[in-house]
């Protein structure tokens, strides 16, 4: 191997070696905790999301428009509310302890 490959070979090493350290330095100071919220609302006994379009993750299509209802972080229902592109019933009115989201034309 050439003087000029050896020292080309091992500025690139280098250039690896400190892209490696720099994450492993960051890592080393620690995790800070989120600050305090100040602004929002929440959390809701029921949550609802209306219009919204469904990526189910497993590679189907996606379907919608739909209405999501979570209680207590959970989903309990997903349910078609109106024909893609064209009608989208009107979201329900929220009662107390729920919160009702349309998601419609995002």
């Amino acid at each position: 191997m050439k003087h000029s490959q050896f020292k080309k070979l091992s500025l690139i090493t280098l250039i690896f070696l400190a892209a490696a350290v720099v994450p492993l330095e960051t890592a080393a100071q620690g995790v800070f905790s989120a600050p305090q919220r100040a602004e929002g609302d929440g959390p809701y006994k029921r949550l609802i999301l209306h219009g919204a379009i469904v990526i189910d993750g497993t590679g189907a299509i996606p379907f919608g428009p739909s209405q999501i209802i979570i209680e207590n972080n959970r989903i309990v229902s997903i349910r078609g509310v109106g024909i893609p592109g064209m009608y989208v019933s009107p979201p329900p009115q929220a009662k107390a302890g729920e919160k009702v989201l349309s998601l419609t034309g995002l």
